[in-house]
């Protein structure tokens, strides 16, 4: 598989652990990560974690997830990470970008990018992603990449204790 992708704007590669710093500040951050459930990480050491995993699921001949820092020249903006099982035809998606940069097509862009890959160099046949219901960004995100709604009944469960409503869709 292709570990880095160009877009028009971006650069996606693999994750590693001297990202630590550059993804603890968003995903240690409580308002970036209001609707992620597994967010936010308190300490660095929780991200420096999550980085040492996904760097080792990178060094699999076939890794079941894959983390991509989305990169704006030279400046760690974000990531879209995809999972999937062995012999699984399904992924599942998600993203994170750095609330400095939101509202910019970043996220659109970087997923569109992803996608791409499980479609035409991997043998993924659906992507699934999911998102708090009243995440409307995200939920714009997956409408501009023609994504369909499948239901809006999944228990959304965060970190904090908040309970909510989850929505999930498809390609």
């Amino acid at each position: 598989m292709d570990t880095i992708i160009e877009t028009v704007r971006l650069t996606l590669r693999p994750l590693c652990l001297a990202d630590a710093e550059a993804v603890h500040g968003y995903s240690g951050d409580a308002g970036n990560t209001r609707y992620i459930t597994g967010l936010p990480n308190a300490a660095i050491e929780e991200t420096q974690a999550y980085l040492q995993w996904v760097s080792h699921e990178w060094c699999k001949v076939a890794p079941g997830y894959c983390g991509f820092a989305i990169m704006l020249g030279g400046r760690l903006i974000g990531e879209v990470a995809f999972g999937v099982e062995p012999e699984k035809t399904e992924a599942s998606i998600g993203w994170i970008i750095h609330r400095d940069y939101w509202n910019r097509g970043y996220a659109t862009e970087a997923v569109a990018a992803v996608i791409d890959l499980c479609f035409n160099s991997l043998d993924i046949k659906t992507i699934i992603a999911s998102c708090d219901v009243d995440n409307t960004a995200s939920r714009r995100v997956m409408q501009k990449l023609g994504m369909q709604l499948k239901h809006e009944n999944e228990p959304w469960e965060y970190k904090d204790g908040r309970v909510s409503t989850g929505a999930v869709y498809s390609c």
